[in-house]
C-alpha cells in the first residue's frame, strides 16, 4: 500500500520555495545559454563579413579570372571541326 506522507505547514513552504528556486535556476541557465550562443553566432557572422570584405579581387586578379573563364570556351571553338 502507498503511504501518504504528511508535511507540516513549514515543510510545505520550504518545499514550495525549493521548487521555485530550481525553476528560477533552470530559467536563468536557459537565458544565459541563449545569450551566449547569440553572441557566438553574431561573432561568427561578423567574422564572415570581414572575410568577405577582404577577399575582393583587385584588377589584375579580375583579369586573370576573366581569361581563365574565357579559355575553355575559346579552345572548344578552335577545336570544333567545321
Amino acid at each position: 500500500m502507498c503511504r501518504k506522507t504528511t508535511y507540516s505547514p513549514g515543510e510545505k513552504h520550504i518545499k514550495f520555495i525549493r521548487n521555485i528556486k530550481i525553476q528560477v535556476m533552470v530559467v536563468l541557465i536557459l537565458v544565459f545559454s541563449t545569450l551566449a550562443w547569440s553572441r557566438v553566432s553574431g561573432f561568427a557572422l561578423w567574422i564572415l563579413h570581414e572575410l568577405e570584405q577582404q577577399i575582393t579581387l583587385n584588377t589584375v586578379q579580375a583579369k586573370w579570372v576573366d581569361m581563365v573563364q574565357f579559355l575553355p570556351g575559346a579552345m572548344f571553338r578552335i577545336a570544333k571541326p567545321a
